[in-house]
């Protein structure tokens, strides 16, 4: 066996965003710092160290086999590992971390925010995020209008995985487009979609396309990350024009109950739907969204530290 094969198998307790195989797939430098029980990765950004910002969230993740908290002393003991490796003493810097959410993860080891309080860094604000439990009848808790929707639609739309590189394709362009319809930008090129596709495989991330089945065009499409052997993160999802010029009501909601079904299947508890504000001011129609298909609220923290501050 390879080392490369070794280091990926070492991985596989550790959740994604804490991979070293989910970071090859983008184009920039990226820094272990590591304690005893913990490791982050940071990558620079306007001059700021940042970590959990490539993926829904990050900071300090430990090991839950030596720790079932994280300390101030822990994150301390891998800040100056970072400090270390980056020659801070002579350069200081900003460090911002976006949190997990602990109410989401509790396997996890818990106490990382109150810790980040205790190490001298200080909260900027709070990200509103959703997640769905979809152990058990997942649509005893939908809304009226989502039942509605997937009975009008179930009867001529059908969902597949896409494994061709056509069909991945087909996934990048329905999500783009829907993003610029909305007046938003894309998070991925083509390029770094390609990278993400070649980078992460069939254990680390799902791609689906909806059809219908009058016509075989593509309806709407996802992207699914497995998280860990419990929780699966929704990247994203959204429907095509095709959607629309044909009348069809909401085909996302019948994609997020084959999505919902398919996970279920494989034994998985949570789908995280991902944050439903922007610097902490949240999207009440996003979050109105989520919360109709099942969804729960919680948060997560961003914050910051000067590196003059940390502690030797």
């Amino acid at each position: 066996m390879s080392q490369s094969s070794k280091d990926k198998n070492n991985e596989k307790d550790v959740p994604l965003y804490w991979r070293e195989s989910f970071f090859t797939q983008f184009q920039s430098d990226f820094v272990l710092s590591s304690g005893r029980a913990t490791r982050a990765w940071w990558s620079c950004k306007d001059e700021m160290f940042i970590s959990g910002f490539h993926g829904p969230f990050g900071g300090f993740h430990a090991n839950a086999n030596l720790v079932d908290e994280i300390s101030s002393q822990e994150i301390k003991e891998n800040l100056l590992d970072l400090r270390k490796k980056l020659a801070l003493e002579t350069s200081p810097l900003i460090l911002r971390v976006r949190t997990y959410p602990e109410e989401v993860f509790p396997d996890w080891s818990l106490g990382q925010e109150l810790s980040l309080l205790q190490s001298g860094f200080k909260q900027l604000y709070r990200e509103r995020v959703h997640y769905v439990s979809i152990q058990g009848d997942f649509k005893n808790y939908w809304r009226r209008n989502r039942i509605r929707d997937f009975n009008k639609t179930s009867k001529f739309l059908f969902v597949e995985e896409a494994n061709t590189k056509k069909n991945k394709l087909e996934v990048y362009q329905i999500l783009n487009n829907d993003a610029v319809s909305k007046g938003r930008i894309f998070p991925l090129t083509e390029e770094m979609f390609q990278s993400m596709c070649n980078n992460l495989n069939s254990e680390e991330m799902n791609l689906f396309l909806c059809f219908d089945k009058r016509t075989r065009s593509s309806v709407a499409a996802a992207i699914c990350q497995v998280i860990d052997n419990k929780a699966i993160y929704i990247y994203r999802w959204g429907g095509s024009m095709v959607a629309e010029n044909a009348q069809i009501s909401s085909p996302i909601t019948f994609l997020a109950n084959f999505i919902y079904n398919y996970y279920q299947d494989l034994d998985m508890q949570t789908l995280y739907l991902g944050t439903s504000s922007i610097n902490g001011v949240i999207n009440s129609g996003l979050a109105s969204f989520k919360e109709s298909l099942g969804a729960k609220s919680s948060t997560k923290g961003v914050y910051e530290l000067n590196t003059l501050d940390i502690i030797s």
